[in-house]
């Protein structure tokens, strides 16, 4: 390898030898899109010898190919195809997790920290240390030992990937835990400092009952305690979910509710406990492109979706949501779906656009929409049913699983003509800016309708 690659090649299949790079309704995957690798050819054996269970696992049939008793394996690596052909490996399947309904790639976050100049290696973890809070704890060691600002990774991490990789902790330490085979022992990695001092410069105590108050939300939030009167929340690891969270609470709290953009301007727990002693001073203006959210050098552009981006709308919603009933529908029922936001809820249908790229993007309704859609795009439904009829039994057989010993979700918004819904959201992994800024024009644009804006956790709907 060379001393600059940051990922493992490889390469190309050798004779009689197929590769495909699927996702998990095995389905193939676009050049540069993650996926598991699939082994297909003549050299696939019949399965494990005495291991019934592991060879079903493993062993499947080539969902490409009608030739009778073809087979392909399921390597269990991550991997995605080049421009040129080649495929690059970028971990394995085994340390795939899933955070706040977002099905992640530890590897994916660990190969973008690992081109940091000064990241020599990294491990990335979904911790559990609070009981119902899994987080992405980042670990790096660096080259010389040089000292690296955990807000200076997150950033690198957030220039280049969805906010929800971003890790919420990142720590360095000397050198990684090893077991007796000299292999990284990731159990033996401690947890994160619960001090905040990392992420910031000074420490200033908070001031008065409302400051106090404040920074145990935020410390309950975030898993961290001893946050300052100065620090910004967004710096301690704070997320565009964590932020609906907080004014949600802050509401219950103090009884005055906050905007998303007043939040986000105020940003420091100095600023927004001001805001919340006195609503009258809040901003009033709509957060912009121009504004700093997240990433400091952002330049993301918020406007109304239109037809002619359909075609990126498509592929990020594919990348993002897989797993979903309307994307196993297909193209054309997806493109469907689209317009019919645009053409009945337009004000509520967002783009997030840098450099002239969507970024990301948020559609909502108001009231009840599910019959009004589907027969709006009743040929395409057909059409995307009668087409994988398999993936769409698979889907709703792991939706009754999951459903098992738990009540349904709540819709506050599914008859209320009160309430703007933001059903979807979703932000491309190949532009990680937008999040912050969608979610502040979603409520302004709420705000317009004479409703207020409730916000799904992202990452789940109710179709």
């Amino acid at each position: 390898l060379k001393d600059d690659a940051h990922a493992i090649p490889i390469g190309r299949p050798i004779l009689n030898t197929r590769f495909y790079v699927v996702n998990e309704a095995l389905r193939p995957q676009p050049v540069g899109v993650p996926g598991e690798l699939l082994i297909g050819g003549p050299g696939v054996t019949r399965g494990y010898l005495n291991q019934g269970e592991l060879t079903a696992a493993r062993f499947l049939a080539d969902p490409f190919r009608k030739t009778p008793h073809a087979r392909v394996y399921r390597t269990g690596d991550l991997v995605r195809y080049l421009p040129d052909g080649k495929i690059e490996f970028l971990g394995r399947l085994d340390h795939q997790v899933k955070v706040r309904g977002h099905r992640i790639e530890l590897g994916e976050i660990e190969t973008v920290l690992s081109s940091h100049a000064d990241v020599r290696e990294t491990i990335v973890l979904a911790r559990e240390d609070t009981p119902g809070d899994l987080r992405l704890v980042a670990y790096v060691t660096t080259h010389n030992g040089k000292q690296v600002t955990a807000s200076e990774l997150r950033n690198f991490v957030a220039e280049r990937l969805p906010e929800y990789m971003v890790p919420a902790r990142v720590v360095q330490v000397q050198a990684f835990p090893q077991t007796p085979n000299r292999k990284i022992d990731r159990k033996a990695l401690p947890p994160p400092d619960v001090d905040a001092t990392e992420a910031k410069r000074e420490f200033e105590a908070p001031a008065g009952d409302v400051e106090r108050a404040l920074a145990q939300i935020w410390g309950d939030l975030l898993g961290i305690r001893d946050i300052g009167r100065k620090d910004d929340f967004f710096g301690l690891g704070g997320d565009s979910l964590t932020l609906v969270q907080a004014t949600v609470t802050a509401a219950k709290t103090f009884g005055t509710k906050l905007s998303i953009g007043s939040f986000i301007e105020a940003r420091t727990l100095e600023r927004v406990a001001e805001l919340l002693e006195n609503p009258v001073a809040a901003p009033k203006r709509a957060l912009t492109g121009e504004d700093s959210v997240g990433a400091p050098s952002t330049t993301i552009k918020v406007r109304r979706m239109g037809e002619g981006d359909m075609d990126q709308v498509v592929e990020i919603h594919k990348q993002r949501f897989p797993e979903w009933r309307v994307t196993i529908l297909g193209s054309p029922f997806l493109r469907k779906m689209y317009k019919w936001f645009i053409r009945n809820h337009g004000d509520l249908a967002l783009i997030a656009e840098e450099g002239g790229r969507v970024t990301g993007f948020t559609v909502g309704t108001i009231g009840p929409y599910k019959r009004s859609l589907l027969l709006y795009a009743m040929p395409e439904v057909v059409r995307g049913m009668t087409s994988d009829p398999g993936a769409l039994t698979r889907n709703f057989v792991a939706r009754i699983k999951a459903r098992t010993g738990r009540k349904g979700a709540v819709d506050p918004g599914a008859d209320d003509p009160s309430v703007a819904t933001n059903r979807i959201m979703a932000v491309s992994k190949s532009g990680a800016a937008g999040s912050l800024e969608l979610l502040a024009a979603f409520e302004k644009a709420a705000e317009a309708r004479g409703t207020h804006a409730y916000f799904h956790e992202q990452g789940t709907t109710h179709f």
